[in-house]
């Protein structure tokens, strides 16, 4: 309670509470989602078996055959996922006691996040085990204040207002050297968009001399490099010079949005 100290003695009658505050805390998660959906799977250490229907009809009772799928592998270094949560704030109050207010700066990081493992050689004949691969962080921010009086003897009355920012999960540790954007990388805010700035539209003229003729190089029109006609919308990087196949390289996409700030 630095109110209580004597060095800020000359702010008490106007500040009748000031007090810091700090923690941090720790647990483990190892609750991940079934790959392709977003169910939650509480036990993804145990390598249960998938039941369907088999692809052949029991002739006795013309119903599918019940089977059982392979089990999944199990990474033989799993293990949880560390959430550390660290947290900063302030409490004060003032005006006899009447306003008062919090405000805090937290932070949480995920150490060894369970995530799709490393590719493997497609003989393994299933997907690779989840691993602890990747780290995570969020940081955000919350306030609250409060106005606590009374109208008379009788009636007492409160009002207060709260407001939080929370920036989206930022990935800080992956092995993704390229970048690739069908997986993590680092750097990368959970949830960004990503896409194509479109230039305009093709006309005649954005292609070279020919280039709308069936017998152009190896009998190859247009029309079969990826359908592109005069009238389409073209991608900048792509537009201006099309050339015969005018198909995308991968470096003209842009970031779009960052995942947005609550």
């Amino acid at each position: 309670m630095l109110t209580e100290e004597p060095w800020l003695q000359k702010v008490k009658n106007a500040f009748s509470q000031i007090k810091l505050r700090a923690s941090y805390g720790e647990i483990g998660n190892q609750v991940t989602v079934f790959d392709g959906s977003a169910v939650p799977d509480y036990y993804p250490a145990i390598p249960g078996l998938t039941v369907g229907n088999a692809n052949w009809i029991d002739p006795s009772t013309g119903i599918r055959y019940i089977t059982l799928q392979s089990p999944r592998l199990v990474s033989s270094s799993f293990t949880w996922e560390r959430i550390s949560t660290y947290d900063a704030g302030i409490e004060f109050s003032t005006l006899r006691s009447r306003l008062s207010g919090t405000f805090d700066l937290y932070k949480e990081e995920t150490k060894g996040m369970l995530v799709a493992g490393s590719s493997l050689p497609a003989v393994l004949g299933t997907a690779p085990p989840k691993q602890n691969r990747a780290d995570l962080k969020v940081n955000g921010w919350d306030m609250s204040l409060t106005w606590k009086d009374r109208a008379g003897k009788d009636f007492s009355y409160s009002l207060g207002i709260n407001l939080m920012g929370r920036q989206a999960p930022l990935i800080t540790k992956y092995n993704n050297p390229n970048k690739l954007l069908s997986d993590f990388y680092e750097g990368q805010r959970v949830n960004e968009i990503w896409g194509y700035t479109t230039y305009g539209y093709y006309t005649p003229d954005n292609f070279v001399s020919g280039a709308l003729d069936a017998n152009q190089v190896n009998n190859r029109t247009i029309a079969a490099n990826r359908g592109l006609l005069p009238g389409i919308a073209g991608f900048q990087g792509v537009f201006q010079n099309p050339g015969i196949s005018g198909l995308l390289t991968g470096t003209e996409i842009l970031l779009l949005m960052r995942a947005p700030i609550l």
